[in-house]
């Protein structure tokens, strides 16, 4: 979301002579904005844009501001009627912080749903901020900055359109590429096709007597038909009945290795089946990744944790949040019910002393160092200073 910038300062209704409002046009935000003197019920600023835009978000620091309000108009307004509120007054500091000045530089983030959607969707050139302290009249109030961003730009990717004469040619990635040469170089890239795999289930299913059929005529199929060889009768003696023929027991042997040859065909079909169905099952896989997961997993590394930011100042406390809101967490502007993690700048700051003994309090380095490994680090590592810690064990 890129920030809009800050021409100039069109009117002031008060300001102090070493903190006028010129110093919200500042991109650092070191300067502040204060009013004259102490005990002045409302204070106003009217900013001139660089240009017409629409107001995304908005990041106000306060400096001692019980409420703020920001409108917007536009230059050829000519009453302050014509301006429309954009960000209703919005509470910083409450009573007791008021009296007991605390909490005066509390920092608020203000995004599309807190916004004013009806004006929001409209283009303004001028922004008027109203602040306002009514609980004390003892110290000088306003603001340390102010940023406004324009919503995020929107990549309208157009179709690629050759043209050939009078006639237009959309480019189609489905189709092939054919050139000189290329259908013979495809005629090599060609692969066998697999055995089916319902005909691989006929071949392994089949009984071993069908096999040896098989094989048998195939293997006459192949070989040329010899002619029987020519035998004379002999005389039979009584001696020679007794004896067995050599080639009665190559007979007896043969279906031994036929028997064994129809064995290894049947493993050769079961293993084709096995591998066959192993191809399909990784082709099932490969065709269908699971590409998201990792994305899912990082979004939900913090989805148990409930941050604050304390003593940070922008663009570096945007990025934070940013960067912990992408892993899942939920980020609140002031510490309250529900909160788990305290991510301070240093010690001793108001919510520091608040959240002692009641929260884990940590450094930056904490969500920097989750981001980068992608998962949720012990939070005990980036512990910062010495306050107690919460009753319950949590990482």
């Amino acid at each position: 979301m890129p920030d809009i910038e800050l021409q100039h300062i069109v009117s002031c209704s008060s300001a102090d002579k070493n903190n006028p409002a010129e110093n919200l046009l500042k991109p650092d935000g070191s300067y502040k904005w204060k009013s004259t003197t102490a005990g002045e019920k409302s204070i106003s600023c009217i900013i001139q844009l660089s240009k017409s835009s629409q107001i995304h978000s908005i990041d106000i620091g306060n400096e001692g501001s019980a409420f703020v309000e920001i409108l917007v108009g536009k230059a050829t307004a000519t009453d302050d009627k014509d301006f429309e509120v954009l960000l209703v007054a919005s509470s910083f500091m409450s009573p007791p912080e008021s009296r007991n000045e605390t909490n005066k530089t509390s920092v608020r983030m203000f995004g599309p749903d807190d916004l004013n959607k009806q004006t929001a969707n409209q283009s303004w050139d001028r922004i008027k901020i109203v602040c306002s302290q009514p609980f004390s009249k003892l110290f000088q109030y306003g603001l340390s900055f102010i940023k406004f961003r324009s919503p995020p730009l929107k990549e309208n990717e157009e179709p690629k359109v050759k043209k050939l004469g009078a006639f237009t040619i959309n480019e189609d990635d489905d189709a092939d590429d054919i050139h000189i040469g290329s259908i013979f170089a495809n005629r090599l890239n060609k692969t066998l096709p697999l055995t089916p795999k319902g005909a691989a289930i006929r071949l392994a299913s089949k009984h071993p007597e069908d096999l040896i059929k098989t094989s048998l005529d195939e293997v006459g199929k192949k070989r040329p038909a010899e002619s029987p060889p020519l035998t004379t009768p002999l005389a039979k003696t009584p001696k020679q009945e007794n004896i067995k023929p050599k080639d009665d027991s190559d007979k007896e042997a043969q279906p031994v290795t036929l028997k064994r040859q129809s064995t290894s065909l049947s493993s050769v079909a079961s293993s084709t089946s096995v591998s066959s169905s192993e191809k399909t099952t990784l082709k099932r896989t490969n065709t269908e990744p699971n590409k998201a997961s990792s994305s899912k997993t990082f979004r939900k590394i913090m989805e148990s944790v409930v941050f604050v930011l304390s003593g940070f100042e922008n663009p570096g406390r945007g990025q934070l949040r940013d960067m912990a809101l992408e892993m899942g967490a939920k980020y609140r502007p002031d510490w309250g019910k529900g909160c788990t993690h305290l991510v301070c700048a240093f010690p001793n700051t108001p919510k520091y002393q608040q959240v002692a003994g009641k929260g884990k309090i940590v450094t930056k380095a904490w969500i920097k160092d989750c981001y980068n490994q992608k998962k949720l680090l012990p939070w005990r590592g980036y512990r910062l200073g010495k306050a107690p810690s919460p009753p319950y064990k949590q990482r």
